[in-house]
């Protein structure tokens, strides 16, 4: 049994409120005695004796109680709206509203709506689920809500420019129904992988949908920036690709920086259309790629990506570092040296050169036990500072085994909490009797020293709904806030972007331009196993409603009541 109005606990807290005010009401009803006195003298203390309302007198008409706390039950029962909720074994209705990228053509979406509307009026309130499948799930009505709910809850819904979820929501649904009917209201396929992967206890049907033979689509499929190959620190290379059934030229493609036009290489390829603009400035700009086509679907003809900043970072000498070292730094495109105000130093163990500034540094072997030793704040997470250091500076990648032999010792890596942040490596490894510095991982070793060091912001060559966040280097991704200023990551977790937006970073200035890519809506990749049908007959099993029969209790027993107090048989 369930209570519409009321928690179990508030009805029972309400049957015992009105327990105890009915028993109070009880012994402070008004007695009627009769006092024989000697004379009209001392009727002041006859009454003393005798007051109209004690609590000290035996309890009465115990019987008489029971039958009002009755009839006071029944109606506070009925206020709370009781019913005994059909088995489980009865069928159930899940009713899915698709809201992904294929639903934004012109009238799908009110069409889709309107058959729900149309199957929801057949079936029973206690039985049926309405569930929104867009950038998030949302269940629009739950069962036993009136439908008219519906209505007020979808007028502020539209579609989005998102992959289809729906076989993920078919994938965790949850119902302890014997059989589950779910019916799917949009044009995104199901795979039958899909079907077949769910319980044999649910049936999935189609209720509105199915995408018109003649369907014809371009749209733009992959979109991102790399580092530049001509080399040239700064700068990056872009690319935009176009797939689909429609022949292109390359003036039906605009790519623009800021709003500015680009120019772009045009390249045919076997699986469609590329376009390439080379030496572009990272300077954080917005850069857009518009599809100039009229196909069925629009959301995928244009995309954003937000260029990264590349700085140069400022990198300060001590005198006594060795040749083979500074060589290596100065060749570095990224690295500007400099004589004061450093991003990091690279000086030798103990030197005062730059202070608390992150430092590259050069010990003795006899003065530091392990090979390389990473440092950090105090406080800081070691475990998550050592993982990263070891992947971004690429420590795992050192020939350990080559080292130990030329220097007989064992080559380790260790991290520790310090005062701030440092890199420090065995002085003895840059001389040039040990194949360390001869190596051509060498300079590369130093560069992602350097990085680190600098806590060089990571950045992304894309950003897409529906995908993990690809980043150009590994790290540990920062904290993003989302378009309604919520922190939008998971610690510990990959990011996941679930609509198209612009989002801020949690610890930088530079926004991050999350766009709508996904190859199988453009393409329609999925072929779908669903087949549009007939809502499924169903039996009535809806749960007892009791609050007509309590109330009608109630009122035979208040006539009972009424009859016994008018014959005397109830005081």
């Amino acid at each position: 049994m369930n209570f519409v109005n009321l928690s179990p606990m508030a009805v029972l807290g309400g049957v015992a409120a009105l327990a105890a005010i009915l028993y109070a009401a009880q012994r402070l009803r008004i007695r009627f005695q009769e006092q024989e006195v000697a004379t009209l003298l001392f009727w002041k203390e006859a009454l003393n004796e005798a007051p109209v309302r004690t609590f000290k007198h035996k309890f009465r008409h115990f019987w008489a109680y029971l039958f009002l706390l009755s009839i006071c039950t029944l109606l506070w029962l009925a206020f709370a709206k009781p019913t005994i909720e059909a088995s489980s074994e009865a069928d159930e209705y899940v009713l899915l509203l698709d809201g992904s990228a294929l639903m934004t053509r012109e009238g799908r979406f009110q069409q889709a709506l309107a058959a729900l509307e149309a199957d929801l009026a057949e079936l029973p309130e206690e039985r049926r689920r309405v569930i929104w499948c867009g950038s998030r799930f949302m269940t629009l009505l739950k069962s036993g809500e009136h439908s008219l709910l519906l209505a007020e809850r979808v007028k502020d819904l539209q579609p989005e420019a998102v992959p289809s979820s729906l076989a993920l929501q078919l994938s965790q649904l949850n119902s302890g129904a014997a059989h589950t009917h779910v019916r799917i209201y949009g044009d995104s396929p199901v795979s039958s992988a899909d079907l077949e992967r769910l319980p044999e206890t649910v049936e999935v049907s189609l209720g509105f949908g199915a995408m018109p033979e003649n369907f014809t689509n371009s749209g733009i499929t992959s979109i991102g920036a790399t580092a530049a190959a001509s080399g040239e620190w700064g700068l990056v290379d872009l690319l935009v690709q176009v797939e689909g059934d429609l022949p292109l030229k390359a003036s039906e493609l605009q790519l623009t920086k800021d709003g500015q036009s680009i120019p772009a290489e045009f390249v045919v390829t076997d699986s469609g259309y590329q376009w390439w603009a080379f030496n572009v400035p990272a300077d954080g700009s917005s850069i857009s790629a518009q599809l100039d086509t009229t196909d069925d679907l629009l959301c995928d003809n244009r995309a954003d990506i937000t260029l990264p900043i590349f700085e140069k970072i400022r990198v300060q000498l001590s005198r006594a570092v060795p040749e083979s070292l500074a060589m290596a730094i100065a060749a570095d495109v990224a690295v500007e040296l400099v004589t004061e105000q450093p991003d990091v130093v690279v000086r030798l163990h103990n030197e005062a050169l730059g202070g608390n500034v992150p430092a590259m540094e050069l010990a003795p072997a006899e003065l530091q036990s392990a090979a390389f030793v990473v440092s950090y704040p105090s406080g800081r997470d070691g475990d998550a500072i050592f993982a990263q250091a070891m992947s971004e500076i690429g420590l795992g990648n050192i020939d350990a085994v080559g080292l130990a032999e030329q220097t007989q010792k064992t080559i380790e890596v260790t991290a520790e909490a310090g005062e701030g942040w440092s890199f420090s490596v065995w002085q003895e490894l840059m001389q040039p009797s040990y194949n360390f510095i001869q190596s051509r991982a060498f300079p590369l070793f130093v560069a992602h020293s350097i990085r680190w060091l600098a806590g060089a912001q990571q950045w992304y060559p894309y950003a897409a709904v529906g995908r993990p966040l690809p980043a150009a280097q590994p790290a540990i991704e920062p904290g993003f806030i989302n378009d309604s200023g919520q922190s939008a990551t998971v610690e510990g977790e990959r990011f996941f972007p679930v609509r198209p937006s612009v989002l801020s970073r949690a610890n930088s200035h530079e926004p991050l331009a999350v766009t709508f890519l996904d190859r199988d809506t453009t393409l329609l990749t999925t072929e779908s196993a669903l087949l549009e049908g007939s809502l499924p007959a169903f039996t009535p099993a809806v749960g007892v409603n009791l609050w007509w029969w309590l109330v009608l209790l109630a009122l035979v027993l208040l006539t009972v009541e009424w009859w016994s107090y008018n014959k005397g048989r109830m005081p």
